[in-house]
């Protein structure tokens, strides 16, 4: 996750949830400072009314399950 996008969750009060690979992406992941509040505002105005998630509307998950042997 982008160091702007960890200030983002944190100010809005969300988990942030990191699956860092090397202990120096680590540490960057705390390296976090406020965004201006010009710029939380704009973001909060963004309205989209698009679901990306077919479980939604199908209740089939998005992915399909391989098997064993397959893309691992």
């Amino acid at each position: 996750m982008m160091p702007d996008a960890n200030s983002l969750e944190v100010q809005r009060g969300t988990a942030v949830l990191t699956t860092p690979r090397t202990a120096a992406r680590a540490r960057e992941n705390f390296d976090i400072s406020p965004l201006p509040e010009d710029a939380l505002e704009e973001i909060n105005r963004i309205q989209t009314r698009q679901r990306l998630n077919t479980v939604v509307q199908t209740g089939v998950p998005g992915f399909i399950p391989q098997g064993k042997g397959r893309g691992a």
